[in-house]
């Protein structure tokens, strides 16, 4: 079994850090002053993800994910050393709950409408626990917990998670906020249960973002020590099998012996991720740091060639970089051509799957409503006002759930179209690199021109009204005791006509949100490809002033950037 840090002298597997953090922040000074004066506007982006790096801070994140009953939060409450998440053999957790060291006890909830609230941490079954909040009907995105009895993990915020089915369906867009900035996972697997086809899927999507995924056996007394043995044996074979790697698996018990399990994962994983979060900190900002100093070199150095050229030779090159192929246009009809594609299938994404949800809507409203309208009262008037008012309340629920649950693959759309515009750019750049390699000779590193993906927000459901006829002059002519089941079954027979009405209408929402969206991300990418024109363009027009201050600035940053470019 592979340790879950290769190395102990060398504990995140990354180069040892020699550079220190003023010399970074004076490089970055430095390069932006370059880039402001000789206008290097493709570098903005680079120097802004620098900049937001450097101001990162707080605790690195350990998710721990599991399917029901595995003995997720069983396992931080052990951790903790008292039972502060709620616990069960059937889903418990609804919601995604982040916990961490603080200096008093708290806790925070915070709703999909960005609303929050403050809460005894004595309540949090009430807002966490799906037997309470069931279907997460509460609407809680995410509740935050500081714990004075994790001081021993002062570096670290545990996520406790959905079970595995529901993390990246209920929680899809959810996950996305924190999953992108995970520095370790673990994926815990109860003895008495099996590999299945969600923890493969969870697996897979995790090692995308950090190397440290660990598997954690629970229950572990509830096997035998040869069963014990066996059962890892089976588990390694069965993760190279599928995954094609090995994993560092950690057997564990919250009932027996759970110091000597817990003393094992936080000699191996926890105390070190702990330790070493600000060196894994300091190597990703170095590297950038490094990647920006590169690019901007690459400008300069460029200029310089440039200018070594009579004005014959630099029109010629201008020419085969600028015209020859029609590049910048070629381009341009890319990207328009990505937008086309993927605007003409809008539609089709949106309303086809909506319209498949109809039925089991149906279903649901029917249900809620036959269990309601036996404690309305009042007239005609006054039933169909509280069926209104039932309607609406249900409908927008059942739609703002849609936006929570469905986000992921409503949005699938955009993510699709974000892929095809950073092809696109990325075929530009490849292109301006051969061309610049060609004419002047020399091999410059090439610029990130893609862009960041952010998913907008879902839009506010606009519902219809449920029924179009007038009762209010009726409703004193039609005694209830006579018609109160005929009016019930009238309602009960609106419930789909209406169902599908608002449907449409929030399909169009979504559409127009998401061509919306394809429509910036378009510009965004035009813009992408002008800022490096413009950028390439004022290499050619610099005076013999603006040429030797360039050439000192060269020099100078290249002595400057010795620690980082060995």
């Amino acid at each position: 079994m592979p340790p879950f840090f290769q190395d102990p002298n060398e504990d995140m597997k990354y180069e040892v850090i020699h550079v220190p953090r003023p010399y970074i922040l004076d490089m970055m000074q430095r390069i932006g002053e370059i880039c402001g004066k000789f206008q290097f506007i493709s570098l903005s982006r680079q120097i802004a993800a620098c900049k937001d790096l450097m101001a990162e801070g707080g605790p690195i994140d350990v998710a721990v994910l599991g399917g029901a009953g595995c003995g997720k939060s069983s396992f931080i409450n052990s951790l903790i050393g008292r039972p502060v998440l709620p616990v069960g053999v059937v889903p418990v957790t609804s919601a995604i709950t982040r916990l961490q060291y603080g200096s008093r006890e708290q806790a925070t909830v915070t709703r999909f409408d960005g609303t929050y609230q403050a809460i005894a941490t004595n309540d949090l079954a009430t807002f966490t626990s799906d037997s309470v909040n069931k279907s997460n009907r509460l609407n809680i995105e995410t509740v935050d917990v500081e714990l004075p009895d994790l001081e021993d993990y002062e570096n670290i915020r545990f996520i406790d998670t959905p079970n595995i089915g529901s993390v990246f369906q209920y929680h899809g867009y959810t996950s996305d906020t924190w999953l992108s900035h995970v520095g370790a996972a673990l994926v815990v697997i109860g003895a008495d249960q099996t590999l299945s086809g969600h923890d493969f899927e969870m697996i897979r999507e995790l090692i995308q973002y950090t190397p440290h995924v660990a598997i954690l056996l629970t229950k572990a007394d509830l096997l035998s020590t040869d069963q014990r043995n066996e059962t890892l044996e089976l588990l390694e074979r069965v993760l190279e099998r599928e995954l094609n790697r090995s994993f560092p698996i950690y057997p564990y018990s919250t009932y027996q012996n759970v110091e000597k399990w817990k003393h094992r994962l936080e000699a191996e994983v926890l105390h070190r991720l702990s330790v070493n979060r600000n060196i894994l900190l300091k190597n990703i900002l170095q590297h950038r740091c490094r990647s920006l100093v590169q690019s901007c070199l690459n400008y300069m150095d460029t200029a310089i060639a440039i200018s070594a050229m009579n004005l014959r030779e630099q029109n010629a090159v201008r020419e085969q970089i600028f015209h020859q192929g029609g590049l910048y246009e070629h381009t341009r009809a890319n990207l328009t051509a990505v937008a086309k594609e993927n605007i003409n299938f809008v539609h089709k994404a949106v309303w086809e799957y909506l319209r498949g949800l109809s039925k089991s809507m149906e279903n649901r409203l029917s249900a809620e409503l036959s269990a309601a309208m036996p404690t309305w009262r009042g007239n005609l008037w006054r039933l169909s006002r509280q069926y209104e008012a039932w309607f609406t309340d249900m409908m927008s629920e059942e739609l703002q759930r849609i936006s929570r649950t469905e986000r992921r693959r409503l949005f699938g759309i955009l993510r699709k179209t974000h892929s095809g515009y950073s092809d696109v750019l990325g075929e530009f750049r490849s292109s301006m690199v051969s061309k610049i390699k060609a004419t002047l000779n020399f091999q410059p590193t090439e610029t990130e021109l893609a862009f960041d993906f952010i998913e907008p927000d879902p839009p506010h459901p606009e519902i219809s009204s449920a029924s179009d006829y007038p009762v209010k002059y009726l409703s004193f002519l039609i005694p209830m005791i006579l018609f109160r089941k005929l009016v019930e079954n009238q309602f009960r027979e609106q419930i789909s006509p209406a169902v599908k009405q608002n449907l449409s209408q929030f399909s169009r929402q979504w559409e127009k949100l998401i061509l919306k969206s394809i429509r910036t991300m378009h510009r965004q990418a035009v813009y992408r490809i002008k800022d490096e024109v413009a950028t390439l363009q004022v290499l050619f027009n610099m005076d013999e002033l603006q040429m030797e201050e360039l050439k000192s600035a060269t020099e100078d940053l290249r002595k400057r950037a010795t620690q980082l470019l060995v």
